[in-house]
């Protein structure tokens, strides 16, 4: 479901092996934004395709005095490109969405899905486009905050007013407490994915390949899920937030 991990300013820039874990865990594509001290507008560099050349630019262009966000992603609609990764002004032009590099006032980043997609642009981009261009005017309203939070339900969002400094984050997102990092889900751990970090005895119905003749039903609780990964074949339980695969294995227990 892809993964965030914000950093304040005056926090220290994380260590790589934790952003190699992010890029490893989420491998579609990678981004970051940086609001430098005294700035107004936020810097957007993004459609890294692979660590080492994610890694050569963000070592170097992050310091501590940064407000800064990276992003990972994995993708779940509008197709695997450099042009679909995140970070994304607020813009309604679909060129600044798509820009690999662009400076503005206002930042978003998502983790989650919300909606569709099309088969072009991502469902994120969408909402940029389609809706939040029309409410970042308004965020420091509680009530345009509530809306994002309402919209964006089971997901986590960081919404930048560079103006002003001010980052607004809905969601549950877990704080590393030491170094000060903010992460939008447990990805940034390292894992080892090994083919079904679990397996079942298929306690729902399989069809004569072993796949499970219901994706949608997580194999753990029983609870609904969402596909998160077509690529991956990855799907989601809403319930536990367990990560399995269309075989019934179980690849990650808790939050992504």
């Amino acid at each position: 479901m892809c993964i965030i991990a914000y950093k304040p300013e005056g926090v220290a820039t994380p260590a790589k092996d934790t952003l190699k874990a992010c890029f490893e865990n989420n491998p579609h594509g990678a981004g970051l934004f940086i609001l430098r001290p005294g700035e107004k507008v936020a810097e957007i560099h993004k459609g890294y395709m692979s660590f080492a050349d994610f890694w050569d630019f963000a070592s170097v262009a992050v310091s501590p005095e940064d407000m800064a966000a990276y992003h990972f992603r994995i993708t779940t609609s509008g197709g695997t490109c450099p042009e679909n990764c995140h970070p994304f002004p607020v813009s309604d032009n679909v060129a600044d969405l798509r820009a690999l590099s662009i400076r503005s006032r206002y930042v978003f980043v998502h983790n989650g899905i919300i909606g569709a997609g099309s088969p072009e642009l991502s469902d994120t981009q969408l909402y940029v486009r389609d809706t939040l261009t029309s409410l970042v005017g308004k965020l420091k309203n509680k009530a345009t905050q509530d809306k994002i939070a309402a919209d964006t339900i089971g997901s986590r969002t960081l919404t930048v007013d560079a103006r002003y400094h001010e980052a607004i984050l809905t969601g549950n997102w877990i704080e590393d407490k030491d170094t000060g990092l903010l992460f939008s889900n447990s990805s940034y751990l390292a894992r080892d994915y090994g083919f079904g970090l679990r397996s079942h005895a298929y306690p729902h119905e399989a069809d004569d390949t072993g796949m499970l003749a219901d994706m949608d039903v997580c194999p753990d609780c029983g609870g609904s899920a969402l596909l998160v990964s077509e690529y991956h074949g990855l799907y989601e339980c809403e319930s536990c937030h367990c990560l399995f695969d269309c075989y019934g294995n179980v690849w990650a227990d808790g939050e992504f």
